[in-house]
């Protein structure tokens, strides 16, 4: 096997998996103890992390959402996004029971009991994590702690680097799956929900005519997504107040939603330039 490894014949995360059924025999024959399987396991190769190094970004959760038609898929994907375990999780019940209220930072969220029913010790648990065989596939069990009120909306521009020229268009995003009130129908958030700040004291909302809004809300992107979008403008006067090449601003909008039953401030700081 390693020969095959080492000539990309086969998958290292495979490896693992061939030995699982060998393992299920003896331990439905109540002879596990038969086989010693750490030093087995130690001679596995090192598994690759497929999935690379970086979460993934909005738009590309808003493209897989896109893509789904099932709703049951959806969910799925919101629920991956929010708690970033792996696809695997999914081989074993996930029910209510495995949420439990606890508090974080002073804040309510859930700690979800992953792989509930996997018998795995965690003397199997730590020798997979030495082999940082995090990717590999293998189940294990864990628990996750979850701030709720960190879990929901995100907003994001479509500006490279983060800078904003005057006058340009540019669109602005909320990843919002508490403004998804309807499956079957595009949702809308008024445009006076987001916040705009720059220096100088300026201090308004979307909805003021100045930022030309291509469309008079925030439209979802659509049918059941959870993203919703908006193309403004920043010119250089607003309000009275003279927009300057690098200052900075930032648009905040308020999730009111949160299942922690707080309020949370959202904010994203740009750069004109």
């Amino acid at each position: 096997m390693v020969k095959r490894v080492n000539s990309d014949d086969l998958s290292a995360n495979t490896v693992p998996k061939m030995f699982r059924g060998i393992r299920w025999l003896f331990n439905s024959n109540y002879r596990e103890n038969d086989i010693k399987w750490k030093p087995i396991e130690a001679l596995f190769p090192k598994t690759v992390k497929r999935s690379g190094y970086k979460a993934w970004s909005i738009d590309q959760i808003a493209t897989m959402i896109n893509k789904t038609a099932d709703t049951r898929n959806k969910a799925v994907i919101h629920f991956q996004a929010s708690v970033g375990d792996r696809i695997g999780v999914h081989d074993q019940p996930l029910l209510i029971k495995h949420l439990v209220m606890m508090e974080w930072e002073g804040q309510g969220c859930y700690a979800v009991l992953l792989y509930a029913d996997e018998d795995e010790t965690v003397e199997e648990k730590d020798l997979r994590d030495r082999q940082d065989d995090v990717q590999g596939g293998d189940p294990q069990k864990s628990s996750k702690s979850i701030p709720l009120s960190q879990t929901y909306a995100q907003v994001q521009t479509s500006n490279s680097g983060g800078k904003t020229r005057i006058g340009h268009e540019f669109t602005v995003r909320i990843y919002e799956p508490d403004a998804n009130l309807d499956s079957r129908d595009e949702d809308r958030i008024p445009l006076s929900r987001i916040e705009y700040r720059g220096e100088g004291g300026i201090r308004t909302t979307l909805s003021n005519p100045v930022f030309d809004a291509n469309t008079s809300v925030l439209r979802e992107t659509g049918e059941n997504t959870g993203m919703f979008e908006v193309i403004i403008k920043i010119q250089r006067t607003i309000d009275g107040d003279t927009v300057h090449i690098g200052d900075w601003y930032e648009l905040r909008y308020v999730d009111v939603s949160t299942p922690s039953n707080s309020s949370e401030e959202i904010k994203l700081r740009g750069k004109i330039g």
